[in-house]
């Protein structure tokens, strides 16, 4: 084995971990001591300093690969949580991670299967085309002819889970702005437990892919015979990443076509079938140059009931219409409530004293696309931004106590379609989420993809 490929051997064994743990620490805490003498000598520059801790970070994490790189992926999109430094860099574990060496690879699948890759599949890549956070995916050929993708959970991943929580909240819990970031935290260590869980995956793909009724939208068919407890296998989808995408040069047609599909279709599972892909990191996303689009990694999978979908129905209509008592019952429905609101008499209090300082002005901004026939994102460039300056003005604010588990899926969702239509400086029609539920609009919508 090469040095090179045992460099990138995963650090499955406690030693190996806590080696990288020690290690990362350490230089976080030499920079950081820097930084404060700096400060006392009135030579900081809290930027770059703040940069080379996140790079720091980030290596380290990369290194562990695992649920400490997943929870950078999902933390790089809280933008409103983190330093901008802290953002970029944790923003690269969208697309990269050190893969496993071949040795590696082979033995997972041997371990699964109790056969070689080779006496499995008529044709496989060892080295890998694509490597996420919990696990890595390699192009293969089955003895049908079909091309496939095959996604293989880094070893020992789950037995590194308790390790992974800890070694966040050392490198990245400081860094965060709240209080409030305790109950995100809690319920990002929920969804990890579903994450890992490739059977779910399998079963929501399955699912999706029935579910979803338009042509133009690509799922990947799942292969049962080639999945198991720690691998899973899909039709290969052989389309554009968002930055490939925009740089073929598309028309201002296409794109507007696309990411009208994407938040028809997203609406659509949201509103329709009551539960919706919740990771809407920008590789999760296919487009081509038909207009066609395509979902992945279907392992974030959120639900709403009835009484959830009805009632943020409710609210986005209360704040269109300015109606501050449908607005307050809303949140009351949906159970708006933390450690410091542990009462409906509290809730109502502190909604009156601070509704229209905290909350207001972002629940206003999250309403303006709806304001107009179309929302034009050339003409809006910086709305994202506003609604990040918006939430991290309430976040700043120590009186800012409130947090809903079940929204906080639907708003990132939302939130991170926006900035991919940001952009791709699209315009699209953003229908009011009622209009979805209708069972009548199931033709129209056809008729639009």
């Amino acid at each position: 084995m090469s040095k090179k490929d045992d460099a990138t051997s995963l650090p499955n064994h406690p030693l190996s971990r806590g080696k990288i743990i020690a290690k990362t620490i350490t230089r976080l805490g030499t920079q950081y001591a820097g930084h404060r003498v700096k400060r006392v000598l009135g030579q900081s520059n809290i930027q770059q300093d703040r940069k080379k801790m996140a790079t720091t970070t980030f290596e380290g994490l990369s290194q562990l690969k695992g649920i400490a790189l997943k929870f950078a992926q999902l933390l790089s999109m809280e933008k409103e949580l983190l330093p901008v430094e802290f953002q970029e860099e944790l923003a690269q574990a969208h697309y990269q991670a050190p893969t496993l060496n071949r040795a590696i690879v082979r033995k997972a699948i041997q371990n699964e299967f109790g056969a070689t890759p080779e006496q499995i599949f008529m044709q496989f890549d060892t080295q890998a085309f694509a490597a996420a956070s919990l696990g890595q995916v390699h192009q293969a050929t089955l003895h049908s002819g079909e091309k496939v993708a095959v996604k293989i959970q880094y070893p020992g991943i789950e037995r590194s889970v308790q390790t992974d929580l800890r070694i966040i909240e050392t490198m990245i819990l400081p860094w965060m702005k709240n209080t409030i970031v305790s109950h995100l935290f809690h319920e990002m260590k929920n969804m990890m437990q579903e994450e890992l869980d490739y059977q779910h995956e399998l079963a929501q793909t399955q699912s999706f892919a029935k579910l979803i009724p338009f042509q133009v939208v690509k799922i990947p068919k799942v292969y049962p015979d080639y999945c198991g407890h720690t691998i899973i296998t899909t039709s290969l989808l052989q389309g554009h990443h968002l930055d490939a995408f925009l740089a073929r040069s598309p028309s201002q047609a296409t794109i507007n076509r696309i990411a009208q599909r994407l938040y028809n279709t997203v609406m659509y599972c949201c509103f329709h079938l009551r539960k919706f892909h919740a990771d809407p990191n920008p590789g999760n996303y296919m487009f081509w140059d038909n207009g066609d689009i395509g979902i992945l990694d279907f392992g974030c999978i959120k639900r709403f009931d009835t009484q959830q979908a009805d009632t943020l129905i409710q609210m986005w209509n209360a704040v269109h219409t300015g109606d501050f008592a449908q607005i307050k019952q809303a949140y009351a429905d949906f159970g708006y409530a933390n450690s410091h609101l542990q009462s409906k008499e509290d809730f109502h209090r502190y909604f009156d004293a601070h509704y229209e300082q905290l909350i207001a002005p972002f629940d206003q901004w999250m309403s303006e696309p709806l304001q107009d026939e179309t929302f034009d994102l050339k003409k809006h460039p910086h709305f994202c931004n506003r609604g990040s300056q918006l939430f991290r003005n309430a976040m700043a604010n120590p009186k800012f106590k409130i947090f809903n588990a079940s929204l906080m899926y639907f708003d990132r969702t939302w939130i991170g379609l926006f900035r991919i239509f940001e952009k791709m400086g699209a315009e699209i029609k953003v229908r009011n989420p009622a209009y979805f539920q209708n069972q009548q609009i199931l033709k129209e919508i056809e008729d639009e993809m």
